[in-house]
């Protein structure tokens, strides 16, 4: 199958699960990954879109914990924002989900990150993540290369092989719940 076909069907499957599979995964994703992320001062996570798997749990705990970190698509590229209060430094945006506010967050260095949680439409056994063909994560992950990286998604999201090209960067670790 080729990235486009892929891309749909994987739409397609998210889009379908059941609201009891998506409330499975969530319950699991708390127990499984937190304790994975202990040892990490700083994660920059992402706001789930609504066929996700559901991240808000995990970035409340995170953001009481003062370790939360979320992007923010300023000109086509990603900028992480430290976010200090969940509740109070989001605003909704264009893609139904929330960021952070530019004018409330302060803006955070790669530096300052100790690890990354990437979303994905799927992922492969090589660690290959395909997203929605926009390149947004491609460039950022080009940057980061030093900085641990996970993907997350369902486990329903998982293939053998994805077509990958140059720019195609490989995470560390996939999570599928």
């Amino acid at each position: 199958m080729n990235k486009t076909s892929l891309r749909a069907h994987f739409r397609g499957l998210r889009t379908n699960l059941s609201t009891q599979r998506q409330q499975e995964a969530k319950s699991l994703l708390i127990d499984a990954l937190y304790p994975k992320l202990s040892s990490f001062s700083m994660i920059l996570s992402f706001s789930s879109l609504p066929d996700e798997l559901d991240l808000w749990p995990l970035n409340t705990l995170l953001s009481n914990e003062k370790r939360l970190a979320l992007p923010k698509l300023e000109h086509s590229l990603i900028q992480p924002y430290k976010i200090n209060n969940i509740d109070t430094d989001l605003e909704k945006c264009s893609f139904s989900i929330k960021e952070p506010q530019p004018h409330i967050c302060p803006i955070l260095a790669l530096h300052d990150i100790d690890c990354i949680l990437v979303p994905g439409l799927c992922f492969d056994s090589n660690n290959h993540r395909l997203g929605f063909g926009y390149g947004h994560y491609d460039r950022f992950l080009a940057q980061t290369l030093h900085i641990p990286t996970f993907g997350i998604g369902y486990k329903e999201q998982k293939v053998d092989r994805l077509p990958t090209e140059p720019h195609d960067i490989p995470l560390t670790k996939i999570y599928l719940f």
